[in-house]
């Protein structure tokens, strides 16, 4: 047997290394065919575990990676859900306000809120408290509440004919003599600067030096003028002892404190100056009478005023400062801004007038009126809105205008919503912050919502269903409208539904043989849909009904392409 003939793979060959081989070493033992080497005994044991352990490691980064993707993957999915689900979300159904139409019977259908309410006034803590809710040219409810004088024996009861201080509100009042006047053409712009009223006014102006302040500035707060006017030193009696040829001089030393039209800054110096200036230019400088004129007299306010004589001043319920008495005071140049005093039936006189839809005998022009309510500024928190003077809050989709005031103990608050015709006016003393949790919790969120579901469901529109709608019934196309895929119509809950692009967009309303009127299916169409779409009362006129097949085959409408006018017809059978 020669050397050659010994299997060298045989654990008795002679020559055989007799060292473990690792796995990962070189050995010079291989697999002629594959070229591995080829392990034996104990060490084929070793290397079968290696190979496993390789195996587990890999499997488990392979199910690691697959695991990450798919919760990578499920999280997508969630934040496209989420984001569909917010769009849609924000695509709110548009609901139409209903008209504020006369209900005889809205003090009883609303006596279990108004009850409910007075139980919550007569928990509370305050001084005295007189409010009424007024509806159209009513007052639906009214009280008074508290006591005139905590140290008078026996005591006093407030009435709904009781004067307060109404502080800001005063605004209200200086503003509807600048809407009076432009009514009446007398001012001729909002936008018309201050000096034209007034030549003598200046004040330093450290950033725009073209711009002139104007009377829009001043209404709606974005003059940059200071909060409070230069009236030091006041008087026991009068905050602004100083008539308007001395202010106007201190406030030619004054400077603005940011540019206008940039920052909104509440100033009762900027309403103050306003007043007087008007004053100067129309009742020769007495805003008392100027106010009267154009204001109190008009509006009936007979017990709104400046100046209180002694019996007046009697009656005005006390207010109390850490349980000091607080001095009723005037305010002087001051007063267009806060001096006046009033009443909540006078307030209710106020309210009356400038939320009438009447075309006769208006206080104001339907023009002016929508001026005097609209929106001046939205803040950056986009809820905060301002007017002028009113401070707004979008409450369900319904602009709620209001105009607080506060002085030394004393609060005022009127809240309205001009478009259902509907408002609150409190006044009262020591009731602090009470006044908007009064108002807030009950006028904004049960009397006012209540009001408009009893007006919307009165006023639910009843669409006609025509004797022979199934002449209507079916698909219609065009080639007026390239987007327009199809429009359907069904016959849904005793009414044709008008499906546009397979969504319920409309109903129509039978109004004439083969006539129809276009009414919007508010649960489907948001309010930017609505108005950009704008066919509200659109009349779709149909084509004779065929003899042959008792079917309408087309209709005209005029406000669905640029051109005015669109056909649509029946598309054809299959």
């Amino acid at each position: 047997m020669t050397s050659n003939d010994v299997n060298h793979n045989s654990p008795m060959n002679p020559h055989r290394k007799l060292h473990s081989v690792s796995p990962f070493s070189h050995d010079n033992t291989f697999n002629t065919r594959n070229n591995r080497p080829i392990i034996y005994g104990p060490e084929k044991k070793l290397c079968t575990k290696y190979r496993w352990l390789v195996f587990l490691v890999l499997s488990l980064v392979v199910v690691v990676f697959v695991m990450t993707g798919l919760f990578l993957w499920q999280v997508h999915l969630r934040h496209k859900s989420e984001a569909a689900q917010s769009i849609k979300q924000s695509q709110k159904p548009c609901q139409r306000l209903p008209k504020p139409i006369p209900l005889p019977d809205l003090r009883q259908f609303l006596s279990s809120k108004l009850k409910e309410m007075e139980e919550f006034i007569t928990k509370k803590k305050f001084g005295a408290l007189s409010a009424n809710v007024v509806y159209r040219d009513n007052i639906i409810w009214s009280g008074a509440f508290g006591v005139i004088s905590r140290s008078e024996k026996p005591s006093r009861k407030p009435k709904t004919s009781s004067i307060y201080p109404c502080a800001s509100i005063s605004k209200v009042l200086t503003a509807l003599i600048v809407y009076k006047l432009f009514d009446e053409s007398k001012i001729t712009s909002l936008d018309d600067p201050v000096v034209k009223f007034d030549a003598d006014f200046k004040i330093k102006n450290p950033f725009d030096q073209k711009h002139n302040i104007t009377l829009r500035n001043l209404l709606d707060m974005s003059s940059g003028i200071p909060r409070e006017a230069p009236c030091y030193p006041s008087t026991k009696n009068n905050l602004c002892p100083y008539n308007h040829s001395v202010m106007i001089k201190r406030i030619q030393n004054s400077s603005l404190l940011v540019e206008p039209n940039t920052i909104l800054q509440y100033s009762n110096f900027g309403y103050a100056l306003l007043g007087n200036v008007l004053a100067k230019a129309f009742s020769g400088g007495d805003y008392n009478a100027l106010v009267k004129k154009y204001v109190l007299v008009p509006l009936g306010m007979k017990n709104t005023m400046l100046a209180l004589n002694s019996k007046q001043l009697n009656d005005v319920p006390r207010a109390y400062i850490d349980g000091k008495l607080s001095s009723v005071v005037n305010w002087g140049w001051l007063d267009p801004a806060a001096g006046f005093f009033t009443t909540v039936e006078d307030l209710s006189k106020m309210v009356i007038h400038l939320m009438s839809d009447s075309n006769k005998d208006r206080y104001l022009s339907k023009y002016t009126t929508r001026l005097l309510f609209s929106i001046a500024n939205v803040m950056t928190d986009g809820v905060t809105i301002t007017g002028t003077p009113w401070e707004m809050s979008p409450i369900d989709g319904i602009v709620h205008r209001t105009k607080g005031g506060s002085i030394y103990g004393y609060r005022a608050l009127v809240a309205m919503v001009p478009e259902l015709r509907i408002a609150m006016n409190v006044l009262c003393s020591n009731c602090e912050e009470f006044i908007y949790s009064l108002v807030q919790t009950y006028f904004d969120a049960k009397i006012v919502p209540v009001l408009r579901q009893h007006l919307s469901k009165l006023q639910q529109m009843k669409i006609v269903l025509p004797p022979n709608y199934s002449a209507y019934v079916g698909t219609y196309v065009t080639n007026d409208i390239p987007d327009l895929r199809s429009f359907v119509i069904v016959k849904e809950d005793k009414k044709l539904s008008a499906y546009v692009n397979k969504v319920p967009y409309f109903y129509l309303n039978y109004t004439a043989p083969r006539t129809f009127k276009v009414v919007i299916n508010t649960d489907q169409m948001s309010c930017l849909n609505e108005y950009v779409i704008a066919n509200v009362n659109e009349v779709l006129v149909f084509d004779e009904i065929s003899s042959r097949d008792d079917l309408s085959h087309g209709f005209i409408a005029s406000g669905a392409s640029p051109s005015g006018k669109a056909y649509l017809y029946r598309a054809p059978s299959k």
